[in-house]
């Protein structure tokens, strides 16, 4: 993704769900990219897709159940350290911000 980025993609796009590239580089625990998306390019974390989650829900909830097991395990971490940042950037989860 850091290539697309350097190469001028357009970043705004949004999936049929309504997510875009920060809800992905959340889900998978990217905090590079997560902190590239907000520090450098201004995204909001707060943005809530068709499914009703944000990215802060993406990074701090469950793996999906058809990913790979070991997929999940080894994200964990990485997924922990990228929800940190983003509360730390005034995310919430959408029933955070419901409240």
């Amino acid at each position: 993704m850091k290539k697309l980025i350097n190469k001028g993609a357009d970043i705004s796009i949004r999936d049929f769900e309504g997510g875009n590239c920060l809800s992905a580089a959340a889900h998978n625990g990217h905090l590079d990219i997560v902190q590239i998306l907000i520090i450098k390019h201004g995204f909001t974390p707060n943005i809530i897709d068709k499914t009703g989650r944000t990215a802060l829900d993406y990074a701090e909830g469950p793996a999906d159940t058809n990913e790979n097991i070991q997929w999940a395990i080894n994200s964990k971490a990485e997924r922990k350290a990228t929800a940190a940042f983003l509360r730390k950037h005034g995310a919430k989860t959408a029933e955070e911000l419901k409240a």
